[in-house]
């Protein structure tokens, strides 16, 4: 609340308070943002440490707290029925955070990697440069995670609380789980009009963020910046996105503005990504209803907005982004990124594009492709050029080699495959739940034995996901059903039904079976196995500073980053960015010959002053540098691990 809520609610009460609940909660989360964003900024250029960011973010509150007290009219009374529908949302979102806060146990794969980052906010003293975060000494910004203004909420809400970074790492997303299904609730009652409707897409995006395989599916990860930039960030630009092409307020655009700019210093391609399915949307509004020449006005200005508020922040980033592409877009860049994403990619001659089975890998995704051409049936509705233009749009990219190739070589075929999770399965759903809310009982029934039906019907091909190229049809179907819908929609020109009581009927209908068949085989975290000991990170606390260079082997080193805010060597090549500044594979192969057998003590002194190594950890379950070690300060050892000094204390 201190955090993402509060400072923004204090802004938004100052210039413009929405009527809606939901958009305020948006409007407040992005202000809050802008504010951290600059309290970071002051924060790097004074050279201070995360307590100057808590200073600054709290005068900052209190200087939008001293403006609305002067300048804000009178609050506009929120509608009772949306405030009782956002608290409905909210209680299923504790529900859902409840079940999260049990499965989070270990910290792996990524979020190691942000781990280390939020940790080093939080504990280095002095936070002269935004490299202070990176893992190598010598390396460059992650082009991706460059200003790391998502790990800075993490860290200022482990800072507030007093709690270890990796608690808040673990726990943080079981709090988070409400905010994102507010903000999808936000999201669909912008665009469809209505509270139900917006019920209903907190319930579609419920069965498809929050109800994976192991039961919480990728909300668990709401603390790593890529799943906050979808679940939360992207339903909050979007809210108020078809807030402003429905009333063309100036206040909703520059929060809207704001909120372009956020989400790009979070994740930085996903800010174009959505740019997509938005301009989908324009297209298929002019082709089924271009008689509504205000709305695509505003939505034209809209998307100007954030592609401007974009663009600010990517040309700073254009240097990082260039270190990153010279090695992205190289032969050995390319070949490498075909073989990591082979199961994913379909190549052909010189051309590759995402598997189509791949796409299709859950019952709610099946059922959402599936129900996308049903929006022919409101054709006139925002909601149905958005469910029908960004589908075509996006599948178009994808599934086309001559379309996927050149975009993946433009942002990387690592980020380019992500483009397939802004397909608006959230808004088809519920566009179908408004669909089949006319049949009322009919229609719930109907709802969830849809979803019992794919679940089991599927359930292998679903065991294989997402390899899977049984359902490969699925989103083929989908593309060629949208571009379809969108020529006969132009020609019926249907309206639709507006979203009523039965719409959120509908959804909770489908969505329940769900639910159950997920919570069912929900599972906790396996331990990590590679997870350094409390003794051995102990030992490192009490003898090393801050930022000091570690060399240990690569799946160690990368798990000491996280725990002790220390840079390191080498880690595993999938969790490093692949820049002309880091050159992950040559710090590999020094890493390996520091430890290997035969390497003579000149070239290890050599790899120690390269790198400017202060510590050495042992593993005496591997590769053992015993010649050289009798020259080093031993501080620790047990079993396993040996701590050693490099050079005088």
């Amino acid at each position: 609340m201190c955090v993402l809520l509060l400072p923004g609610a204090l802004a938004v009460r100052a210039f413009a308070w929405p009527a809606s609940a939901g958009l305020a909660v948006a409007a407040s989360l992005v202000w809050s943002l802008v504010f951290v964003f600059v309290a970071l900024s002051l924060t790097f250029a004074a050279s201070g440490s995360l307590s100057l960011a808590v200073v600054v973010l709290i005068v900052l509150a209190l200087a939008a707290a001293a403006s609305a007290a002067v300048t804000a009219a009178p609050r506009p009374p929120f509608a009772r029925a949306d405030v009782i529908a956002l608290l409905a949302v909210a209680v299923v979102g504790l529900l859902l955070g409840v079940a999260v806060w049990w499965a989070a146990r270990t910290v792996a794969g990524d979020g190691l990697f942000h781990l280390a980052r939020i940790r080093k906010l939080d504990e280095v003293p002095t936070l002269f440069s935004i490299k202070v975060v990176d893992e190598f000494r010598n390396g460059g910004p992650h082009p991706g995670y460059a200003f790391p203004l998502w790990h800075s909420v993490v860290a200022l809400v482990a800072r507030l609380s007093g709690a270890d970074p990796t608690t808040v790492y673990l726990h943080l997303p079981a709090l988070l789980a409400p905010l994102a299904l507010v903000l999808a609730y936000a999201a669909g009652a912008s665009l469809f009009g209505g509270w139900a409707a917006g019920v209903a897409t907190a319930a579609a995006q419920t069965a498809l963020a929050g109800l994976g395989t192991a039961g919480v599916g990728t909300v668990e990860y709401l603390t790593d910046p890529e799943a906050a930039a979808r679940l939360v960030l992207i339903p909050a630009l979007l809210a108020l996105f078809f807030s402003y092409v429905r009333g063309g307020r100036r206040a909703m655009l520059i929060s809207l503005a704001a909120a372009g700019f956020v989400l790009a210093v979070v994740h930085p391609t996903y800010a174009l990504f959505l740019s997509l399915p938005l301009l989908g949307y324009l297209v298929a509004r002019l082709v089924l209803a271009r008689d509504d020449r205000q709305g695509l006005k505003r939505g034209a200005l809209a998307l100007g907005a954030v592609l401007g508020a974009t663009g600010c922040f990517l040309l700073w980033l254009l240097p990082f982004i260039r270190q990153a592409t010279a090695v992205s877009q190289s032969a050995a860049g390319r070949a490498s990124a075909l073989a990591h994403f082979s199961q994913d990619v379909v190549v052909s001659g010189g051309h590759f594009r995402l598997s189509a089975g791949a796409m299709a890998s859950a019952t709610d995704v099946v059922v959402a492709f599936l129900v996308v051409p049903l929006a022919v049936l409101a054709a006139r509705r925002r909601w149905a050029a958005f469910v029908l233009g960004s589908t075509v749009v996006v599948l178009l990219l994808v599934l086309v080699p001559v379309f996927f190739t050149p975009f993946a070589n433009a942002v990387s075929l690592s980020q380019a495959r992500r483009l397939a999770g802004f397909l608006p399965f959230a808004f088809a759903l519920a566009g179908a739940a408004t669909l089949a809310g006319r049949l009322r009982i009919f229609g719930c029934a109907a709802a969830a034995a849809l979803a019992v039906a794919v679940h089991f019907a599927f359930r292998n091909e679903f065991a294989a996901v997402p390899r899977s190229a049984h359902l490969g049809w699925v989103p083929w179907l989908a593309l060629g059903a949208g571009v379809a819908a969108i020529v006969a929609g132009a020609i019926l020109g249907r309206r639709g039904p507006e979203p009523g009581p039965w719409t959120a009927a509908v959804a909770g209908a489908f969505v329940l079976p769900l639910a159950a068949l997920a919570l069912v085989h929900l599972e906790r975290d396996a331990p990590d196995r590679f997870a350094p000991d409390a003794r051995l990170l102990h030992a490192i606390r009490a003898n090393a500073a801050p930022r000091d260079v570690v060399l240990a082997n690569p799946e160690l080193s990368y798990r000491l980053a996280a725990y002790v805010p220390v840079d390191i060597v080498a880690a595993p090549l999938a969790h490093v960015a692949q820049t002309t500044q880091n050159l992950p594979r040559q710090r590999l192969r020094d890493d390996a010959q520091f430890f290997r057998h035969g390497v003579s003590d000149f070239r290890r002194r050599q790899i120690i002053t390269e790198y400017e190594a202060r510590w050495v950890v042992v593993d005496k379950q591997r590769s053992v540098p015993r010649s050289i070690l009798p020259y080093l300060d031993r501080v620790f050892e047990d079993r396993r691990f040996a701590l050693y000094r490099t050079g005088p204390p």
